[in-house]
């Protein structure tokens, strides 16, 4: 396995930040960033997701859609 690490603590990931992938990608940044032009790769790990959260000034949480096995059973 890759060891991948935190892009903003530099921690090597744990199993469960690889699985759940709180990692942002984007193929080219837009206009507007000096970082304009330019690939983004930004691997997360829980913690700093966490933290993250907090500093938001609006809460960019919601509430996520119930598993595929949890809407109801396939086998009447």
């Amino acid at each position: 396995m890759n060891n991948a690490h935190c892009s903003l603590c530099g921690k090597e990931l744990e199993i469960y930040d690889i699985l759940n992938d709180y990692s942002v990608k984007r193929e080219r940044i837009g206009y507007g960033s000096m970082y304009d032009g330019m690939a983004l790769n930004l691997c997360i790990c829980s913690d700093c997701l966490d933290k993250m959260i907090l500093l938001c000034k609006i809460n960019p949480l919601t509430k996520a859609a119930e598993p595929v096995h949890q809407q109801g059973n396939l086998y009447h």
